[in-house]
């Protein structure tokens, strides 16, 4: 329990540290992910977007699946970087603020794991990532969830 306080503290405060950016603006996402099994995996957040169009995503999900006869609910905390190597000068995608491709660096904890990912998003609604899932420990309920994991997603701007 001292664990999730402490990454409920450190997501929280860097949050806070993170608000000073240009824009702040809150996300939901909707993904399919595959790690072990099949998931949907919805949740929100923030985006915390920099001058230079550069981001930090911040989000909180949930893992539904169907495994061994029974619902799973799997949470999880993650954080993002989203970047490309464009200058600040430059237009984004038909004249917009938001550019067309971003990379994406992300780190995600759950009770079981943290998966560090890497991967791409299109006009900020569109997300693709792939990443390993290393255990820290054995769910009992369920199988393993330490492999290889891939991720398409849809975020949704409020």
């Amino acid at each position: 329990m001292k664990n999730y306080l402490f990454l409920w503290i450190l997501l929280v405060g860097s949050v806070v540290v993170l608000a000073q950016y240009e824009r702040v603006q809150p996300i939901a996402s909707l993904s399919y992910v595959n790690q072990g099994g099949n998931y949907l995996k919805v949740g929100g957040g923030m985006l915390i977007e920099q001058n230079n169009r550069n981001a930090f995503q911040v989000m909180g999900n949930a893992h539904l699946g169907y495994m061994r006869d029974k619902w799973i609910v799997i949470p999880e905390l993650g954080i993002s970087y989203l970047f490309n190597f464009k200058s600040m000068n430059n237009q984004g995608f038909m004249g917009s603020n938001h550019p067309f491709f971003q990379y994406v660096i992300r780190t995600n904890v759950s009770p079981w794991t943290i998966t560090p990912e890497i991967g791409f998003q299109l006009f900020r609604y569109l997300e693709y990532t792939m990443g390993y899932a290393a255990e820290f420990d054995e769910p009992n309920e369920f199988k393993s969830l330490q492999g290889f994991r891939v991720n398409f997603g849809i975020l949704i701007p409020f």
